[in-house]
């Protein structure tokens, strides 16, 4: 009896070093179970459960064979009963995560398999391509295909789709049947567009109207700092589609992807008509979007009025300028070097 103890006890101790060392290995890789959970990777999650799964059904199973043993024999039982009561207890726990981590898992998978084909109702008459991020560099594929769709009547453009991706978008475009955005979409693209430089002069002037003229020059305009600027796409989902969009101009794919119109974000028209703006003024077009990011690509830096640039940017995305260039001074450098612009909103 003595020995079955000591041999039960050795084993859970080395289960508690192996559980120990595995949590920090997988929180390193950020595949510990509260990241998985977080992220909604409820196979991953499944799968830790089923390794402790086996863990405590081979002591259960191993109590019980020894109890039938010791009963056979005439021999006293007691320790094995509580072992197996133990070990009982813990396997129903684990039991009983593997289920709901499994029922998550399938719950998830039909939301992501709905949320899936809401997008791909936006992107009608649009060719989807699923980029494989782990072979396939997405800037790379993007300049393929903008090769091969100049003059064939499509842009290309990478959109990044993760779980909340239907939450960013224009709430009017989200609201609608199938038919009315149809409708919306036909409008953007068949009337006059807003006049973005005139969308970004107001936008800044409301800004300006909470400074005096001296604190904007001292607090917002400011002096130069060293920043890397920026020249590669900011990737943050493993899922990324190419999707080439069936219009003349780079500008119009708001109409097919209807990103903004929340918060300080522009709606889909006013991306539309800044998008436009810009790439008349700079030779900037559309890249990259998702939920709450859109970044455009250059051939070139911009050499203009980078000041004007700066003040244009900060109008359209004021949170992630204050946040990551502090002044616009600041920006105005990095934009004399960047081949990329970044905007992110909150």
């Amino acid at each position: 009896m003595a020995t079955y103890i000591i041999v039960v006890f050795v084993i859970l101790l080395i289960y508690s070093l192996w559980v120990k060392i595995d949590k920090k290995k997988s929180k390193d890789k950020g595949e510990d179970l509260a990241t998985l959970m977080l992220n909604n990777e409820w196979e991953g999650v499944c799968k830790i459960a089923r390794r402790h799964l086996v863990f405590w059904s081979i002591l259960l199973l191993s109590s019980i064979a020894d109890l039938a043993y010791r009963l056979y024999n005439g021999l006293y039982p007691h320790t094995d009963i509580f072992f197996i009561i133990v070990f009982s207890v813990f396997f129903v726990r684990v039991l009983m995560s593997y289920r709901n981590a499994h029922y998550n898992a399938g719950s998830y998978s039909q939301h992501k398999e709905t949320e899936r084909e809401k997008i791909r109702t936006f992107l009608d008459g649009c060719r989807i391509t699923v980029i494989d991020s782990s072979t396939q560099d997405a800037m790379q594929v993007w300049q393929n295909a903008y090769k091969r769709d100049q003059g064939n009547g499509y842009y290309p453009v990478i959109l990044e789709v993760d779980d909340y991706y239907c939450d960013f978008l224009d709430e009017e475009s989200e609201n609608t049947d199938d038919s009315s955005f149809r409708k919306w979409r036909h409008d953007a693209l068949c009337c006059q567009p807003l006049d973005g430089k005139q969308i970004l002069y107001e936008r800044i002037n409301e800004q300006k109207a909470d400074y005096t003229e001296e604190e904007w020059q001292e607090e917002m305009v400011g002096d130069d700092a060293e920043y890397d600027p920026e020249n590669e796409l900011h990737i943050g989902s493993d899922e990324l589609w190419l999707v080439e969009v069936p219009v003349e101009h780079p500008w119009q794919v708001f109409a097919y992807i209807p990103m903004g119109g929340w918060d300080d974000c522009p709606k889909p028209e006013e991306q539309m008509a800044i998008a436009k703006y810009w790439q008349e003024q700079y030779d900037a077009k559309v890249i990259h979007i998702s939920g709450n990011l859109v970044e455009y690509i250059l051939p070139h830096p911009a050499k203009s009025d980078n000041l004007q640039l700066a003040e244009e940017q900060y109008s359209y995305c004021p949170d992630f300028i204050e946040e990551n260039y502090e002044t616009l001074k600041t920006l105005e450098n990095i934009l004399s070097k960047a081949s990329i612009w970044y905007f992110w909103w909150d």
